[in-house]
């Protein structure tokens, strides 16, 4: 009986936890383009989703070669699901990666040292400021911060597991980190 009070219990930790975390990420997404950066990275993703040309980042029609294709592309699949001429649709690739680093935060933490600071860790860095700013702006910085942190999840798991399948993520990752 304890034992499943005690997974009720971190049931309803993780479901709290998820739940401070949407509300920490969701609320005002819709705010429009914000200078500096967002018109320019907004506008490539969008001429992306537009041409639906997932390679070559483009900017009014000529090469926008100044960073690599993976985020624009990234935020051209969330424009063409929802809607290339909402602001909200691009900001919604910045939400993915955000959350894509957080439950990676929560793998690499609960590995080393268990589930409750696992948890502790993704709402801490959930509510710092730069990363509260990154996660919720068109930016490419977000989609970096995913591929290095993967990046750190595969060298983890090679170091304590070995194996042909955390070195490919490790690989991947650092390739991915270069087309971020």
């Amino acid at each position: 009986m304890n034992k499943f009070r005690s997974i009720k219990h971190k049931h309803k930790i993780l479901g709290l936890t998820l739940i401070v975390i949407a509300f920490l990420a969701l609320p005002g997404i819709h705010h429009g383009i914000w200078r500096p950066d967002e018109p320019y990275v907004a506008g490539v993703s969008a001429e992306m989703a537009w041409s639906k040309d997932f390679v070559v980042p483009k900017l009014n029609g000529k090469p926008f070669l100044e960073k690599p294709p993976l985020y624009y592309a990234s935020a051209a699949v969330t424009g063409l699901i929802f809607g290339t001429a909402n602001d909200t649709a691009y900001r919604v690739a910045s939400l993915l990666w955000g959350f894509g680093v957080l439950g990676l935060l929560f793998l690499i933490v609960r590995n080393e040292t268990g589930e409750d600071a696992a948890l502790v860790s993704i709402l801490i860095l959930a509510a710092t400021h730069l990363f509260f700013i990154n996660w919720r702006w068109i930016q490419i910085d977000i989609a970096l911060c995913f591929t290095v942190t993967l990046a750190w999840y595969g060298y983890q798991q090679c170091m304590k597991h070995g194996g042909r399948k955390n070195a490919i993520i490790l690989g991947a990752a650092i390739g991915l980190s270069f087309m971020t």
